[in-house]
């Protein structure tokens, strides 16, 4: 009795379609090889990394989709935006005296990440 095992290799090419606000996305997952083809809605997780500034972050959107047991990762990286380097805060204090406070927002920043 002869038994004949028959293992196909696939060799996978992924395609990715993001939504316009890339809140969402799929992935089509093709052989070049043959006619497999499978699409899968992907979960993607949103996140802000500190830019090439401290006054800069750049917007990570990161979908991930899995297709029989294959986990699928595509990275969308925004453009690095600024989060407002200073701002001008107003304080009155007793018996009417203004005083203006200009803050570095990098600074303060610093200050409380010393603390963790």
């Amino acid at each position: 009795m002869n038994i004949f095992i028959l293992i196909t290799f696939h060799a996978l090419d992924d395609e990715w379609t993001w939504a316009s606000d890339n809140s969402a996305a799929s992935v089509t997952v093709t052989c070049s090889g043959c006619d497999y083809s499978k699409t899968a809605d992907a979960t993607v997780a949103y996140t802000k990394e500190s830019g090439s500034t401290p006054d800069t972050e750049v917007e990570k959107r990161t979908a991930t989709a899995t297709i029989d047991g294959v986990d699928f990762t595509d990275v969308k990286t925004g453009e690095e935006i600024s989060v407002g380097a200073n701002d001008i805060y107003n304080l009155t204090l007793q018996d009417s005296i203004d005083v203006n406070m200009y803050i570095e927002r990098s600074t303060v920043r610093r200050f409380f990440q010393s603390f963790l």
